[in-house]
């Protein structure tokens, strides 16, 4: 929750954390913002706080209001975050589904669900797969699956460890190869 999050930065920012800088969270419900009016918000926080953000995640892009065709609405939201990240020049961050979700396959290059031109316009794509067995031993598995200013290799995944019933997503990771 809201105060749940603002509690939690205020306890890293007077811990661990006292150099990580200004913080901001917002909560819109889903659907009921389109980019425009994300884009105004952050000409607000800007212009009256005086706060511009180098890191913008939003909870995702696909479930932004669209006008229009669902396909190229969709889309469209896509290429306005990118365009926000070359206009502020941050590094946005969002999130998608995969059309994998009903078929139990781990998401990969392919899996784009309603728009292909997602995978073309960002620049570092990562999926997250995790079987039920996996769930239950406590990790999942990220894969790069677009990375345009390096080379990288479809095949080689990161294993992470977690623990949510103690409140630990992330306890470790390392490198392996998909499918040894």
């Amino acid at each position: 929750t809201l105060i749940k999050a603002l509690k939690k930065r205020k306890s890293l920012m007077n811990t661990t954390y006292k150099r990580a800088g200004k913080f901001h969270l917002v909560e819109f419900p889903s659907g009921s913002k389109t980019v425009e009016e994300l884009e105004g918000y952050l000409d607000n926080l800007e212009y009256y706080e005086d706060f511009v953000p180098s890191v913008i995640i939003t909870d995702y892009a696909d479930k932004f209001q669209i006008s229009g065709d669902y396909r190229r609405g969709v889309a469209n939201i896509w290429e306005r975050h990118k365009a926000i990240a070359q206009k502020r020049k941050a590094m946005v961050f969002t999130a998608s589904q995969s059309n994998t979700s009903r078929t139990g396959k781990d998401v990969r290059q392919g899996s784009w669900a309603e728009a292909i031109t997602k995978l073309d316009l960002i620049d570092i794509g990562f999926s997250i797969n995790q079987k039920p067995e996996e769930k239950k031993k406590g990790f999942y598995r990220i894969n790069i699956l677009k990375q345009r200013h390096e080379d990288f290799d479809l095949r080689k995944e990161i294993i992470v460890l977690q623990s949510l019933k103690i409140g630990r997503p992330y306890i470790d990771s390392y490198s392996d190869w998909a499918g040894r």
